[in-house]
């Protein structure tokens, strides 16, 4: 049987799609344009506000896909949407991987040639798109774009958002023990047990208990910023070549690697460092 047609995966014109965003959720891309340009002011509340809103509407924007896709889309027995991957297993982190793209959108080149709501509109539309197999992908046009603020005024709303999110995962993570968390970085790093434990300095025997019972609280703060460092490789870097990175010595992290660094416990400089590296409009 054939798939329902929905412009959440296709159509391949920004233009037109971002209309019927725009049709659908102008109130609410309004709210989100004002929460960043507040934020990018030194208003934390405002950061956890824009995570917020960044949540609910792509909340909305699943449950609409899952009435015209409910073969892409599914509801867990605790209400949670995941959407459906090519091998027809669900994504266990799909709210997280979500609220990830969060972090980097308001310096996207959707935004810089899009303006700040409708381009913020467009990163959460491609980030759904890029989780669902069979979805059309929406490319930027070619050329420079505008940006919405002075360099440091967008460094400070990326720095206030980027905690905001890394607070709202690791509490969601801190739901579930974290273990579809754990399994995702192990995924994208490609790491067996022996690796995964080395990172957070723990036996096998331990990794294996977190992996049936949950990762302890005292952990989770690093497990997020971890995932937060895969997801952010994994979007912006060639398929398949993450594993090979994180584990090249570069000059910038003392010749070590990226996994040496986390080994170290220094994560959170690593997260700034991934992050601002991928900063389109800040770096442009």
């Amino acid at each position: 049987m054939a798939a329902t047609r929905t412009w959440i995966l296709e159509g391949k014109r920004p233009a037109a799609v971002v209309v019927r965003m725009e049709r659908l959720y102008r109130r609410q891309l309004r709210q989100l344009a004002s929460a960043v340009e507040r934020a990018a002011r030194g208003d934390g509340g405002a950061a956890d506000e824009y995570v917020s809103l960044w949540s609910e509407l792509g909340s909305s924007v699943l449950e609409r896909l899952r009435a015209s896709r409910p073969d892409a889309v599914l509801k867990s027995a605790t209400g949670e949407l995941l959407v459906v991957e090519a091998k027809r297993e669900p994504i266990e982190v799909t709210s997280e991987r979500l609220l990830l793209a969060a972090s980097l959108a308001p310096v996207s080149a959707w935004v810089a040639m899009e303006g700040l709501r409708r381009g913020l509109g467009l990163s959460l539309l491609v980030e759904i798109r890029q989780l669902v197999p069979d979805a059309t992908p929406l490319l930027p046009r070619s050329g420079l774009g505008v940006h919405w603020e002075t360099p440091e005024r967008l460094r400070t709303a990326l720095f206030l958002i980027g905690r905001a999110v890394v607070g709202r995962i690791e509490g969601r993570s801190g739901s579930d023990g974290g273990g579809a968390v754990l399994r995702r970085i192990m995924e994208v790093f490609t790491l067996d047990k022996t690796e995964t434990a080395r990172l957070f300095g723990v036996t096998r025997q331990a990794l294996e208990h977190w992996r049936r019972y949950g990762v302890p609280a005292d952990r989770q703060a690093k497990l997020t910023t971890i995932f937060s460092i895969a997801e952010l490789l994994e979007r912006n870097l060639k398929p398949g070549v993450v594993p090979g990175v994180v584990r090249t010595r570069a000059p910038a992290y003392g010749g070590r690697t990226m996994l040496g660094l986390i080994e170290a416990d220094e994560q959170g400089r690593l997260l700034e460092s991934v992050r601002s590296s991928f900063d389109w409009a800040v770096s442009a």
